[in-house]
């Protein structure tokens, strides 16, 4: 079977007492909850092996995000078709998320790699142009680039074009 490699909306939870969730909206197919894992390159990129034929690329991990995955052994993936990531964060404060809002709860061990993703060039630059980055990440071939210290989004020039913070070499 051929490996698929994807892109996904997703954001990350950190619930105060250290533990973290994986929101995303599921790709097609259904995930191996019992042997999915996610993959942790150690500086800025992560990937969610979800099942044995498809990988769940993550190419922008904020600096926090990356600080708390090197201390975890692993995170908790959450999928939920065409979510709101602010509707979410709300009801969970709120502690009024129905039983059945997300498609699908389950953990997923963390792997820290320290070099860059397993994901062939091609893929990964494929992957890159369709969520709009730089062909290559900083830990993929040694290039800087600028990331919103606010909201971890990648950009080019002086300031994020969402938050007007100052990029920062990443």
């Amino acid at each position: 079977m051929t490996q698929q490699y994807v892109l996904t909306a997703y954001d990350f939870i950190d619930n105060g007492a250290g533990d973290l969730m994986l929101i995303m909206e599921p790709p097609e197919g259904h995930s191996d909850d019992d042997d999915a894992k996610f993959i942790f390159d150690g500086n800025s990129e992560g990937m969610l092996v979800r099942n044995s034929g498809q990988t769940v690329y993550l190419p922008v991990l904020p600096e926090a995000i990356c600080k708390m995955l090197q201390k975890l052994e692993f995170i908790l993936v959450a999928e939920k078709e065409a979510y709101d990531i602010n509707i979410v964060v709300n009801s969970i404060k709120q502690r009024k998320m129905p039983e059945d809002y997300f498609s699908d709860i389950y953990p997923v061990d963390i792997e820290i790699i320290n070099r860059h993703l397993p994901i062939p060039q091609q893929d990964y630059s494929n992957l890159r142009k369709a969520a709009g980055l730089p062909q290559s990440s900083n830990n993929q071939l040694n290039e800087q680039i600028l990331v919103c210290p606010l909201c971890g989004k990648t950009g080019k020039g002086k300031r994020c074009i969402f938050d007007g913070k100052e990029l920062v070499a990443k």
